[in-house]
């Protein structure tokens, strides 16, 4: 089995990171119409994977 090299993992994560905001962003945009509708709990889940996304992207910036 090929192993992945760090770039590659770190490509990996960051994809699979960006595909799970991505999905969180289009049930929130099904479920509300306006951004005063959606209710704390999801907002908080939102945040979540913003701050995954935003990790991935410092861990990539560190290994250039």
């Amino acid at each position: 089995m090929n192993k992945m090299n760090k770039h590659q993992q770190l490509m990996t994560i960051m994809m699979e990171e960006c595909g799970e905001l991505i999905q969180r962003c289009s049930k929130m945009m099904r479920k509300y119409e306006t951004i005063e509708e959606v209710d704390e709990k999801q907002r908080v889940k939102l945040l979540e994977e913003l701050g995954d996304v935003q990790c991935m992207i410092g861990l990539m910036v560190d290994h250039k």
